[in-house]
């Protein structure tokens, strides 16, 4: 032990663990009575170890959510915009007698139509950058099917919503209000 020199046991041991690290600090001691001691449980120097990497993935995690809503509430956006373009054609539409479900159809379909070309071109770009992340990943690869299936259906699921409410609300235009509109 000379001054300076840093380094760890790894005990694996059976029974009480204080009176194990006080024999083994007493034996250390009797070495070098300027020894500093330290004792850690396992899942504690792993936790400890593992901290960087649990706080990107946190950010990341939190990120990808932000992203999320963003991309929900410009899909909105754009649907509503598109809507309020369409007043007038979707008011004639009502005044003819079209149902309520089927101005709610036509305007899923333009918006799911733009999900569905989103969606392409995402996945287009995830499996063309697929060989350089799965050079980042440990016991995983970046081609995994299942979810990009799930992923798929979610912002399937976020799209439908940030559409039905510019449905809704083009459903129930007055026809007497939609031709007046400029």
């Amino acid at each position: 032990f000379e001054p300076g020199l840093n380094f760890a046991f790894y005990v694996k041991s059976q029974g009480n663990q204080a009176v194990i690290a006080q024999a083994m600090q007493k034996g250390a001691l009797k070495l070098n009575p300027d020894a500093v001691f330290t004792t850690t449980a396992r899942t504690q120097a792993v936790m400890g170890s593992l901290y960087p990497q649990r706080v990107a993935a946190t950010l990341l995690g939190f990120l990808g959510g932000v992203c999320l809503l963003l991309a929900g509430v410009g899909l909105y956006s754009v649907m509503n915009y598109a809507v309020s373009q369409r007043t007038r054609e979707l008011g004639i539409r009502v005044a003819l007698g079209a149902p309520p479900a089927r101005i709610v159809r036509a305007v899923m379909s333009e918006g799911l139509g733009l999900a569905a070309a989103g969606l392409a071109a995402g996945t287009a770009a995830a499996l063309a950058s697929a060989r350089w992340v799965d050079s980042l990943l440990v016991r995983m690869t970046a081609v995994d099917p299942l979810i990009y299936a799930g992923a798929a259906l979610f912002l399937c699921g976020v799209a439908a919503v940030a559409t039905l409410l510019p449905a809704g609300r083009a459903a129930t235009t007055q026809p007497t209000t939609a031709l007046r509109s400029e």
